[in-house]
């Protein structure tokens, strides 16, 4: 009898991928529905309810997705999961003594602890100050295996995607020269602009052989690569201030909301940024060329930079940090962005760690496999 362990390796991690994507889509449709029914019970059936349900549905089913995923990649990281676990509980426990100290201050500011009905023993102190850092420590780290598993499910759900779809991509790539000609531009329109348009979203110069597309996979790493980590880090950092000025500064929304609500939803919001620029680092880790009569054009350039252009009026950023500087709520949204910005990091810093350990490597490995035995 024929072992499982004994199938293809890309096949296997296909079949888990269409689990996976099945358990997604049951959990989105569960949650949109769910948070529509309670919308119209509580009258809130509005259009503009839409948008929280369905950020909603989305970060519930990429939840519970996440328990799936761990259950498959837990034990394939670079870094194992016993030393990730001892990083959390170091984290938590700085987290709990600095809980226990601010509450500690925040009594004594207010006098609190000097209420005669609140008389405290020397022992009685110790006693309390030790069950806040428990409670901090508890806390924190249910908080930071949260992430990780909300991690799991938004890199898995997004790695299944990739897996499935880049390989045709590419196919498709180096078909671009030969089918945006003159002469298809006559005969066949609709072949012409969709590839016009595929060779516009990388940004790939029309005076290139697309046909010479080459990967150079490197072999798997035996360590985390932090250069092209913080490359990550910067690039979602970026886009999730921009995110976050555009919807804090939107004068249309500041008519409907205040800014902590506005913060509220920019925070739900940049907590998909992820999903929008990790794929790009796929054609990075695979080192994907077009090649030029001077230098090679990278795949990875391309979409780095049509992402930019398209996400980024930096002009219009400029007009709006200016406006805020005359507004008055700009206080507000000082205070309000330094708590956003310290969760966001935290939250991007988890998931960009789950994708590198845990998925870069065989994901470019079966995508360059899937690649050299469909090109041709």
């Amino acid at each position: 009898m024929k072992r499982k362990k004994d199938k293809p390796v890309l096949e296997g991690r296909e079949k888990y991928d269409r689990r996976l994507l099945i358990f997604f889509s049951f959990w989105l449709l569960l949650g949109f529905l769910v948070s529509i029914a309670d919308g119209f019970i509580s009258g809130r059936e509005s259009i503009r309810s839409l948008i929280p349900a369905l950020i909603s549905s989305f970060s519930t089913a990429f939840f519970f997705s996440g328990f799936l995923a761990f259950k498959y990649h837990r034990k394939r990281g670079i870094i194992p999961m016993k030393r990730i676990l001892k990083w959390f509980a170091l984290i938590s426990l700085v987290i709990g003594l600095v809980f226990a100290a601010v509450i500690f201050w925040y009594a004594t500011q207010t006098t609190i602890l000097d209420d005669q009905s609140l008389e405290l023993s020397g022992i009685e102190m110790i006693g309390m100050f030790i069950v806040l850092c428990l409670m901090g420590f508890i806390g924190g780290f249910i908080v930071l295996l949260g992430a990780m598993i909300l991690g799991f499910g938004m890199i898995g759900v997004m790695s299944a995607l990739i897996r499935s779809k880049t390989p045709e991509l590419l196919v498709e790539i180096k078909k671009i020269t030969p089918n945006i000609s003159e002469s298809m531009k006559k005969t066949d329109k609709k072949t012409y602009r969709g590839y016009a348009w595929l060779g516009w979203i990388f940004i790939i110069p029309y005076v290139l052989d697309t046909s010479t597309l080459t990967i150079n996979h490197d072999e798997s790493h035996k360590q985390i690569p932090w250069t092209v980590f913080k490359k990550a880090m910067v690039w979602q950092i970026l886009f999730g201030n921009i995110v976050v000025i555009y919807i804090s500064f939107n004068p249309f929304l500041l008519e409907l909301m205040n800014m902590q609500a506005l913060f509220s939803i920019a925070s739900n919001v940049t907590l998909f940024i992820p999903i929008l620029v990790l794929p790009w680092f796929i054609y990075y880790k695979l080192d994907v060329k077009i090649k030029g009569p001077v230098r090679d054009f990278r795949l990875y350039d391309g979409i780095k930079a049509r992402m930019f252009q398209t996400l980024v009026a930096f002009g219009t950023i400029l007009l709006l940090i200016r406006l805020a500087l005359k507004n008055p709520q700009f206080q507000d949204f000082a205070w309000g962005f330094l708590g956003y910005f310290m969760f966001f990091v935290g939250g991007v810093f988890i998931f960009t760690f789950v994708y590198f350990n845990y998925f870069n490597d065989d994901l470019a490995i079966d995508i360059a496999t899937k690649f050299e035995k469909i090109k041709d």
